[in-house]
């Protein structure tokens, strides 16, 4: 598990039996049942996501990181799709571009790997909403 502000951390399915007890939700975005889960937003390491996932999982992800909800976001592995999500909601409440939310996760979470097809649905939505 990484913190990647105070209120936001990123990990892998298997963190989620035990969690510490700053963390206030889980966003879930695989489609397994995981322990402690408050909310599923199954999607894909692929381009078979639609946008309107896509925009449901950063939609809540951006609302926990506005309520100051300690939210941990996990994937399979923790290395694409719980990256991107949480890097469009970073990009999007601190207007930068994806590529800088991306680096500046990457630099403290050496195995983020986010797939193509994720950052293009990232840049994307980034593109709509401003």
């Amino acid at each position: 598990m990484q913190e990647l502000t105070p209120n936001l951390y990123i990990g892998t399915t298997s963190e989620t039996e035990t969690i510490p007890p700053n963390i206030d939700t889980i966003v879930n975005l695989t489609w397994n049942d995981v322990p402690n889960e408050t909310d599923t937003i199954p999607l894909m390491n692929d381009n078979m996501n639609t946008q309107t996932e896509i925009r449901k999982a950063v939609q809540i992800v951006s609302d926990y990181i506005e309520e100051e909800t300690t939210t941990l976001v996990v994937s399979e592995t923790g290395k694409s799709r719980a990256v991107i999500i949480s890097a469009i909601a970073l990009a999007d409440k601190h207007q930068t571009e994806l590529d800088t939310a991306i680096a500046m996760i990457e630099k403290d979470y050496p195995r983020a790997d986010p797939h193509e097809s994720l950052k293009q649905h990232g840049l994307n939505y980034l593109k709509k909403k401003r």
